[in-house]
């Protein structure tokens, strides 16, 4: 599972984006009460991460999402104004405070 988010990633490899889509939209399905929605927003990376990436690999997956789940994609709602430091460098409290304070 690993392996296929860093594909989707990094190597933009879309038929992941459809699959993980899918699964997303069955959770969705499954917990409808729990997860309602009106619209999907995909959380878009900094400008600097998308052009050195080439792509939006949040929005990847949020499209095929909301056609699955007939909501509207709005994919110009959110702006990340700062810039975050790569995921690899943090350590797990970094990159999760919430949840690291949560499960003490």
């Amino acid at each position: 599972m690993v392996r296929a988010i860093a594909l989707l990633k990094f190597e933009r490899i879309e038929p992941l984006a459809k699959w993980f889509a899918q699964r997303l939209a069955e959770i969705c399905v499954q917990n409808a009460e729990a997860l309602a929605a009106d619209i999907v927003v995909p959380v878009p990376p900094h400008r600097d991460r998308e052009k050195e990436r080439g792509y939006n690999q949040a929005e990847l997956l949020s499209k095929p999402l909301a056609k699955l789940l007939r909501l509207p994609h709005q994919g110009v709602l959110l702006v990340r104004k700062r810039p975050r430091p790569a995921k690899l460098v943090l350590t797990l409290r970094e990159r999760w405070p919430r949840c690291v304070a949560l499960s003490k």
